[in-house]
């Protein structure tokens, strides 16, 4: 007895190959025409896809400070706080480093985004100056212990780098009163 075999249909057997053809190229182009108009619509509706022309001012230039400054900024009142003080941390890195690439940042001198950098940061955190409460402490710590001659130079450096020379200055002779052969730091040798 010999068995049958039964073939598989091929789909040429059912349809022509032509037609087939015609299939592969009509789809490919419908395929190809509703990108086109997925793409227009969502240029003409979505205005701005990430939400923010900080955002994009940042991916167009990513060596720019002020952008991404007003990145941090923009991160900060959406209430992304992290996201801001990492910005602000990268912004403080970019400031230290030696060799930055070249930005269309208009005004590039150190002082200057310094500034803005410290305007942002206390924007974030309205808190005293550190200078203040580190002088408060070290006024209670001679208070305590007149004859401390460190805590009297350290005073009269904090005084100077808050350019109050007087106060600066009594500090100093009050340390070359407890002792006057003490080498004093170079921002106190000028001050007479």
């Amino acid at each position: 007895m010999k068995l049958r075999t039964q073939q598989f249909p091929h789909i040429s057997r059912l349809f022509p190959v032509w037609l087939i053809f015609l299939g592969e190229h009509l789809f490919l182009v419908v395929f190809v025409v509703s990108l086109i108009i997925a793409h227009v619509y969502a240029s003409n509706t979505i205005k701005d896809i990430c939400c923010s022309r900080a955002i994009y001012s940042v991916l167009q230039n990513p060596y720019d400070i002020e952008a991404k400054l007003s990145l941090a900024r923009w991160y900060w009142q959406n209430g992304q706080k992290l996201n801001a003080i990492r910005e602000t941390d990268i912004v403080r890195d970019m400031l230290g480093s030696t060799s930055m690439p070249k930005t269309n940042s208009d005004s590039l001198v150190l002082g200057t985004m310094t500034s803005k950098l410290e305007e942002t940061l206390l924007a974030f955190h309205p808190a005293p100056p550190i200078a203040n409460t580190e002088e408060s402490f070290w006024k209670k710590i001679v208070e305590e212990r007149p004859d401390y001659r460190d805590g009297y130079i350290i005073l009269a450096l904090l005084s100077y780098k808050r350019k109050s020379f007087s106060e600066a200055m009594a500090y100093k002779s009050k340390a070359l009163a407890l002792d006057p052969n003490y080498p004093l730091p170079k921002e106190l040798l000028a001050l007479q």
